[in-house]
């Protein structure tokens, strides 16, 4: 999947200039990990595609009602890994 975001780049929408990134999330965990990287909230993007088609706001919101469950699943795998790191020493 080809996302790509274009934010506010301090965060506040008055009077801000407008950066862009897209990136191929190759899998949940790595767009988890660009979501919270870049710090990427819907207050400040402004615009969000995927595969080259721009997401109205309903369909945002069911985008980030989607990245919030991956999420909480790619941070669950992470424990379970760490945990089963820590009783395999």
């Amino acid at each position: 999947m080809i996302v790509k975001v274009l934010y506010y780049k301090d965060g506040e929408p008055m009077n801000q200039a407008i950066m862009g990134h897209s990136f191929s999330a190759v899998s949940d965990e790595y767009l988890v990990g660009q979501f919270r990287e870049n710090a990427w909230h819907p207050d400040i993007i402004r615009e969000l595609s995927v595969n080259g088609k721009i997401l109205p706001p309903d369909r945002r919101e069911k985008f980030y009602d989607w990245l919030n469950e991956i999420t909480r699943k790619v941070d669950e795998e992470n424990e379970k890994r760490k945990k089963a790191d820590k009783e395999s020493v």
